[in-house]
């Protein structure tokens, strides 16, 4: 094994690609503000602090509301489908007994 074989194996700089960063999730950053603000000696957190990890939630139960609506929208994808397929197989039944009959109907 040649040495910087062994270094990109095992995540060295032997690629001549800097390491990647970690990005770190907003839990974990509203952790953090909030041990933050306690090792400070604060009975609460400064007001720029505060308003960080209000919009830190915020932002998160954003993201819990959309991977929500994804989930309702993927278990009803294919009832809508097949409801889609059976009103336009009606409209050209009715369509057809339309035209056969002469009718008036104007679609």
């Amino acid at each position: 094994m040649v040495k910087s074989e062994a270094a990109s194996r095992v995540g060295g700089s032997g690629g001549g690609q800097p390491p990647k960063k970690k990005t770190v999730s907003l839990k974990n950053r509203i952790r953090s503000l909030e041990r933050r603000s306690r090792r400070d000696g604060a009975s609460a957190p400064s007001a720029e602090d505060s308003a960080e990890i209000a919009r830190l939630r915020a932002e998160i139960s954003g993201r819990e509301k959309k991977i929500k609506d994804k989930d309702v929208y993927m278990k009803y994808r294919g009832v809508r489908f097949f409801e889609r397929r059976r009103l336009m197989r009606y409209s050209k039944l009715c369509t057809r007994a339309g035209d056969a009959e002469g009718s008036a109907w104007v679609r």
